[in-house]
């Protein structure tokens, strides 16, 4: 937690600096956490800006009141407003000598001030080697459906086992990453292969449909924490996308209960040319929102549906369901929807 620095403005009023530092020397770059400050503060009552000692770019947008661009958070104090400047002369310096001006005392404790780095300036961190800062703006959110939004990936698993019951199959955890993700048609493909010709994939997939949407139609319900999420979201005017592997009879049941003015766009199965792991599903709703994929983030519980929107060029979020999903670059995995608020998925498209 950085330090907090109650402080009166220039006008007399109340402000409070904020004083961030990395290793690089760099005040106030998250605008993330730093607008996370500002809204646990106005939650608590205290409505008062909140400052950082440097302006970086887009910082407006993070939802701050105001901006100390001042060289040290001494210009503003506790005591006051600054005082006048003296009338008398200034002093000079001799032209031989190369001694330095000592800098006045800093009004505030020793342990508010600013730390030194050996050999780092205390100035922001900009990059040296000539590209472009990483954009922090979220664009939007894409969701995967089954097993992230709702608890239907425990009723397609059950839909696949009822089939393969059928032709005298028993599933293992060796099946599961051609089970999980995967459109009706791959599975079925899948489930003909292992019954060696006793049965057509197109019948198969046929089969797995009907159940499953029966299945979701009678009891399909959101995991902990999506529909606070999507709330949350709206709210916020981040839009969101619903990108599934499943029919799109089963895609708008799931739409009438997790409520449809909160996605700007959904993707089914058979939309696509090629569905997930393929990054076909994403594009086409990136495409549909016209967002940049760089400055999007998608939430997904699969294995499948992370290499799908990694493919399109977005930062995934996971929440993993049956299968393990490790951490990567632009990867970031939690335990559940509960874990991720909009500060997590700002930093996710800044990662």
């Amino acid at each position: 937690m950085p330090p907090l620095h109650p402080c009166l403005g220039s006008d007399g009023g109340p402000v409070l600096a904020v004083q961030v530092e990395n290793e690089y020397g760099a005040y106030g770059d998250d605008t993330a956490y730093l607008a996370d400050i500002a809204a646990m503060l106005r939650r608590h009552g205290v409505d008062v800006p909140v400052l950082t000692r440097d302006r970086p770019a887009g910082l407006a947008r993070g939802g701050l009141d105001g901006v100390l661009a001042a060289a040290d958070f001494g210009s503003r104090t506790a005591a006051g407003p600054s005082p006048p400047p003296s009338s008398g002369p200034e002093p000079t310096r001799s032209p031989s000598s190369n001694s330095t001006p000592p800098r006045p005392p800093s009004p505030l404790p020793r342990h508010a001030r600013p730390r030194s780095h050996r050999g780092v300036s205390r100035r922001p961190f900009v990059p040296t080697t000539g590209e472009a800062p990483v954009p922090t703006e979220l664009q939007a959110v894409l969701f995967d459906m089954d097993g992230t939004l709702v608890d239907t990936e425990r009723l397609w698993l059950r839909t696949v086992e009822e089939e393969a019951l059928g032709l005298g199959l028993v599933l293992t955890d060796a099946d599961l990453a051609s089970v999980l993700g995967r459109a009706v048609e791959d599975c079925a493909e899948h489930l003909a292969a292992r019954a060696a010709g006793r049965a057509e994939p197109s019948r198969l997939g046929a089969s797995l449909e009907r159940r499953f949407t029966e299945l979701v139609r009678e009891r399909v319900d959101p995991l902990p924490g999506a529909v606070e999420l999507l709330a949350a979201l709206h709210a916020a005017g981040v839009p969101t996308a619903l990108v599934s592997a499943s029919p799109r009879p089963v895609v708008d049941t799931v739409l009438d209960v997790l409520g449809r003015h909160r996605f700007a766009t959904s993707v089914a199965e058979g939309e696509t040319p090629r569905t997930k792991p393929f990054p076909d599903p994403y594009r086409a709703a990136l495409t549909i929102l016209g967002a940049d994929p760089a400055r999007c983030v998608a939430v997904e519980d699969t294995p499948t549906g992370v290499a799908s929107a990694e493919a399109a060029g977005c930062a995934v979020v996971a929440v993993p369901s049956y299968a393990v999903i490790p951490p990567a670059p632009r990867r970031t995995v939690v335990h559940g929807l509960p874990d991720v608020d909009l500060g997590l998925l700002r930093r996710a498209a800044a990662s």
